[in-house]
This record gives structure tokens, C-alpha cells and sequence, in this order.
């Protein structure tokens, strides 16, 4: 079980065992060490894969093109690659980060996974898609921190060295996504919430900044959602609505 297939444009090392470029047209299976597979991150050409066990696998940009088993990330819970970062949440309740997590107010690398902020709640659940920017405490609420677009203070003068609280969110958060300056919000209501510097999906130019977390404007149970240059959510009547960039035919 959790066998892993792939499909397009291998480039190197993007395939776990294939180390020369080729186009599969058709899904291929990746060999068995990287079978029992839980779940999977991609960001760009880094791919890490959670096995049943909790332990993390990585390959692609940075590592090469056979899988790496993670030091420190063992029973992890919730997970994200944002390429040049990576965080974790383990069962235990503590959290860790390692890689460039941080560009803005000042750079942030960390060699070795550790958790270097001491005044904010750790996180239980963090994004599917986008960078470690943001994340979910265990009651809910969603803390952002570095790049004043995404942490949704409604200062865009706000560049925060340890994470915030993001403000205007009513309910529980239960998802968060990111990517391409644009950062969104799933409540437990099944609302979105999106703020950055993209397009949010309110009506606005694309060239807009939305500082605060602003709700859209849509009467629809959102169940899944996408962010990034073109953005879509998953409605509870199995709809797909799309926002943002059709440059290439998304939407």
C-alpha cells in the first residue's frame, strides 16, 4: 500500500531511481524504498513523502535523486516542504523547522530541525502547500511571521522575527495555504479567508495588497482548497471555483 506514481517531465533528479531526464506520458511506480507512503509534499523539484511509520523521506533539489531519510522528523502528525524549508509536528506535541524559514525581517537558517521561537504556541497542523510561513495551533488559531504580505497583521509595514496572530478570522481555522504572495484560510464554517499580495478572490486589481484576512464573497461550502498564481477551492456539491491567474488555461 501507499505506492507512489509519477507522471511528465522527469527533471533531474525529480523521480526517486530514475536519474536521466525523460517525459512519462503515462503514470509510472517508483520502487519500493519509498512504498508504505502516508502522505506527500512537492515544492517545485523537492518531494518528501510521510510514511506510515511518521519518519519523512526527501529527494529532488538539495538532496539528490534518492530518497533521504530525515534526522529529527520521527512520528510526525502534520508536515510541509516549502522547498527551502521544511517543519514538522510530532506526536509528542513538539514542533520543528530546519532550512531557510525566514528572509524577511532578517534571515533565518537553521542546520539542524529545532524550534527557534520561544514566545509563540507551537503549531498543530501546518499548510499542504506553500512554505512554513504559517501554521495552526492545536485550538485553532492561525499565527503567521517574516514576510509582511502573508501574516495578516493589517500593517503592510509589518515584518514579524517571531510568529503573530492573523486578525479578522472568525471560527476555528482547520486549513492554510500559500504561495505566489497570496495566503489562504479554511474555517471550520467551511469559509475562506484570503490576504497578501495576489489575487484574493475579493474583487480586487491583482496588483492589490489585502493586509487583513478578507472573506470571500462566495455562498459555497468549501471542503479543499489551492493556493498559489491561480487559487481554487472544492465545494461541498463537488464544484470547482477558480481564481486568479488563466494564463495558461487554469480557470
Amino acid at each position: 500500500t501507499g505506492r507512489l506514481l509519477f507522471w511528465g517531465y522527469n527533471e533531474p533528479p525529480g523521480l526517486a531511481a530514475f536519474t536521466q531526464f525523460e517525459y512519462f506520458s503515462e503514470p509510472v511506480y517508483v520502487p519500493s524504498h519509498v512504498d508504505c507512503v502516508r502522505d506527500l509534499r512537492i515544492a517545485g523539484s523537492s518531494i518528501c513523502a510521510i510514511r506510515d511509520g511518521g519518519d519523512v523521506i526527501c529527494w529532488g533539489s538539495g538532496v539528490g535523486h534518492k530518497p533521504v531519510a530525515l534526522d529529527g522528523f520521527h512520528d510526525v502528525v502534520s508536515f510541509v516542504n516549502g522547498g527551502a524549508a521544511l517543519g514538522a509536528s510530532l506526536e509528542d506535541g513538539a514542533s520543528i523547522l530546519v532550512g531557510l524559514i525566514m528572509i524577511e525581517p532578517e534571515p533565518l537558517y537553521l542546520d539542524a530541525p529545532t524550534w527557534p521561537f520561544s514566545a509563540a504556541p507551537m503549531p498543530a497542523l501546518w499548510p499542504r502547500e506553500g512554505g512554513p510561513g504559517c501554521y495552526v495551533t492545536v485550538h485553532g488559531a492561525l499565527y503567521c511571521y517574516g514576510k509582511s504580505s502573508y501574516i495578516g497583521t493589517g500593517d503592510p509595514a509589518d515584518l514579524s522575527a517571531e510568529p503573530v496572530p492573523a486578525l479578522g478570522i472568525e471560527g476555528r481555522v482547520e486549513e492554510v495555504v500559500s504561495g505566489w504572495n497570496v495566503a489562504c484560510a479554511r474555517t471550520e464554517a467551511r469559509r475562506i479567508y484570503c490576504w497578501g499580495a495576489g489575487a484574493v478572490g475579493n474583487g480586487t486589481a491583482e496588483s492589490a495588497i489585502a493586509v487583513l484576512p478578507t472573506e470571500l464573497p462566495y455562498p459555497v461550502d468549501v471542503m479543499q482548497m489551492s493556493a498559489g498564481a491561480t487559487n481554487l477551492a472544492l465545494d461541498a456539491n463537488g464544484d470547482l471555483w477558480c481564481w486568479g491567474s488563466t494564463l495558461s488555461g487554469q480557470c
